[in-house]
């Protein structure tokens, strides 16, 4: 064989290499072992062990606490909970006061988490982890099956990456119903799901740089979202999106409500569709919501960014949730 035909081979087989070496690079897994829940078994100790956690922090943006509240008597347990699981860099405040007023409509105790490094600014955020948003999420359905009967799951964005795979594995013990804004099962940039993959820390912060983001649409999301944070914690989010877009759609089975604008800018409503519709959810019902406020057309309600869309969008909800859960209160 001739010296020129050897390099030809060598050179022809570049693209396989490199392709290999792709292929077995480092790329982030997340460990769903969740830990043992530790919380305590009486509501005011509850109250109490939430409010020091909290308080403990003291960079928590004020109004994005996790927050206990609750409808009549205090510290007593309601025919039904709600729990609200916000999206990522965003904090309890992104669709207020829309969880407030249905658990007000439905007489419900209501329980909003923060989710690990969110509402304290970007260094926090960008050290939190996978594992420990998914051990977030199972902690608050179990502060909501404490303070409720039956649990309503409202969940927002990644907040929904979270409570679908929550709710496809195992944790829809006493889950009355669940409700989808805008879920995250993929961005709209179509290179986002190489973040999860083969280097792709390396790849992030190749084209993202060391840090990240956006532009605020007005004080109040400046103030309630961490709008610059370390680009690293974008593969976070993208590993638990991934663990969403892998759950069986047959697997959720209880009652589901998908509310998500066909003109998303933020995440690809194509996904949204395609798992509201192969869920074996019954139930279920697709809402296509267009009258956002928000620019972007992903925060669907709340005074943050689309205030008119809260009325409206929770009487929406609430004409699901009802014939479900009885009729509340007025």
């Amino acid at each position: 064989m001739t010296r020129r035909r050897k390099l030809l081979i060598g050179l022809a087989g570049l693209p396989l290499l490199a392709a290999a070496l792709y292929l077995v690079g480092p790329r982030r897994v997340v460990d769903t072992r969740l830990p043992d829940l530790r919380l305590p078994a009486q509501l005011p100790a509850l109250e109490r062990a939430i409010a020091t956690r909290e308080a403990a922090l003291s960079d928590i943006t004020s109004g994005c606490a996790a927050t206990l509240a609750w409808q009549g008597a205090p510290r007593t347990r309601t025919p039904l909970s709600l729990v609200y699981l916000h999206g990522f860099s965003a904090t309890r405040q992104e669709t207020a006061p829309l969880t407030e007023r249905l658990a007000a409509a439905l007489g419900a105790n209501r329980f909003e988490a923060r989710l690990r490094g969110h509402g304290r600014g970007g260094p926090p955020l960008g050290a939190a982890k996978a594992e420990e948003w998914l051990a977030d999420g199972a902690e608050a359905l179990e502060v909501g099956r404490r303070i409720g009967e039956r649990v309503v799951v409202i969940a927002v964005s990644t907040g929904g990456s979270l409570a679908t795979w929550l709710l496809t594995h195992g944790y829809d013990e006493r889950i009355a119903a669940l409700v989808l804004i805008s879920p995250n099962f993929g961005p709209r940039h179509p290179a986002a799901s190489l973040m999860a993959g083969p280097w792709g820390a390396q790849i992030t912060r190749l084209v993202a740089g060391e840090e990240r983001g956006f532009q605020p649409h007005n004080e109040l999301q400046a103030r309630y979202w961490t709008w610059r944070y370390p680009s690293q914690v974008l593969v976070e989010m993208q590993a638990l999106v991934e663990l969403a877009k892998a759950s069986d759609p047959r697997q959720l089975r209880v009652p589901l409500l998908t509310i998500r604008s066909p003109r998303d800018q933020v995440l690809d409503p194509a996904p949204m569709a395609a798992f509201h519709q192969a869920a074996a959810s019954q139930p279920k019902l697709q809402i296509d919501y267009e009258q956002s406020g928000d620019p972007s057309q992903h925060v669907l309600a709340g005074d943050v960014l689309s205030p008119e869309s809260t009325e409206p969008l929770g009487a929406r909800i609430l004409e699901f949730l009802r014939p479900l859960v009885g009729e509340g209160r007025p």
